[in-house]
């Protein structure tokens, strides 16, 4: 789960390494997010190997939440967390990701709420 203000890490290869929350989408009566829901970010770090960088320090991005460490309940009674919370990077007037790979895996949430080009960019689904 995360908040506003909430500091994320990006999983792309878009070039940017660090993210700030600054609005959570859809979600108002609870102000909190899940795998699978949208906010809007800017971008705090970037990464110095890449040399063409898609993403600019300083600017706002639309961006989806991959995983959490807050952990989910499933039907089957499970539960599953991660880590880090993590997101990826989309373009705001298209809803398309500014990258074309997702370094890790994406919980099974994100499928369900639709994102299915997300699943086939990942290398799999936890």
């Amino acid at each position: 789960m995360i908040k506003t203000g909430t500091n994320l890490k990006v999983i792309d290869n878009s070039g940017a390494i660090k993210t700030l929350c600054i609005q959570l989408l859809k979600n108002l009566k609870k102000r909190v997010g899940r795998a699978g829901d949208s906010f809007i970010c800017t971008v705090k770090r970037l990464r110095k190997a890449i040399p063409k960088k898609k993403a600019k320090a300083g600017s706002i991005y639309l961006s989806i939440l991959i995983t959490t460490c807050k952990e989910q309940k499933r039907l089957g009674g499970s539960f599953v967390k991660m880590l880090d919370n993590n997101s990826i990077l989309m373009n705001s007037s298209n809803g398309l990701p500014l990258s074309k790979r997702i370094n890790g895996p994406v919980f099974f949430e994100v499928r369900s709420k639709g994102h299915l080009r997300l699943v086939q960019m990942s290398r799999g689904v936890v």
